[in-house]
């Protein structure tokens, strides 16, 4: 029983991240109407979410020993449920928002940022969050549910 409590206990790595997001994208966020609404912070993960009416915004990292290379992710989605810990199908992450517009013809899951790394790194992850999801962020939902569709139909093909 030890071992579990110890195993769940946050890493230094995943701390810093969380810290990193919080300080990147609070005030950021909250600009466009967005709340911050909750955070997880455990050995290998992390998770900081945040809300506007039906809508939300998720960064969560990953530093799991199996999912190496590190990454992180900036998902992007409306009607979650925090309740239920419910993701519906209108989700979707950033780069790959970014691949079914055509913005860009690849683009990669963030590498997850170490130390002096976080803040800059987490910038870069803000800066194409404002470039290519300024449409989800300004009430176009209805261009996010269009993309949503096309990302459910890839999957579904």
């Amino acid at each position: 029983m030890r071992k579990e409590k110890k195993e769940k206990k946050p890493s230094k790595e995943q701390r810093q991240f969380t810290e990193g997001v919080r300080k990147v994208f609070d005030s950021y966020l909250k600009d466009y109407g967005f709340e911050f609404l909750s955070e997880n912070v455990e050995k290998f993960s992390s998770r900081v979410l945040y809300k506007k009416e039906n809508k939300f915004i998720d960064i969560h990292g990953s530093t799991y020993p199996t999912d190496y290379p590190y990454h992180y992710f900036v998902d992007l989605g409306k009607n979650f449920n925090i309740e239920d810990q419910l993701f519906p199908e209108y989700y979707i992450s950033l780069p790959r928002l970014v691949e079914i517009t055509g913005l860009k013809e690849k683009h990669h899951n963030y590498n997850f940022p170490f130390g002096e790394e976080i803040e800059d790194n987490l910038l870069k992850g803000k800066d194409e969050l404002d470039k290519y999801a300024m449409f989800y962020l300004n009430e176009k939902i209805d261009l996010f549910e269009y993309i949503i569709k096309i990302k459910n139909k890839q999957i579904n093909n």
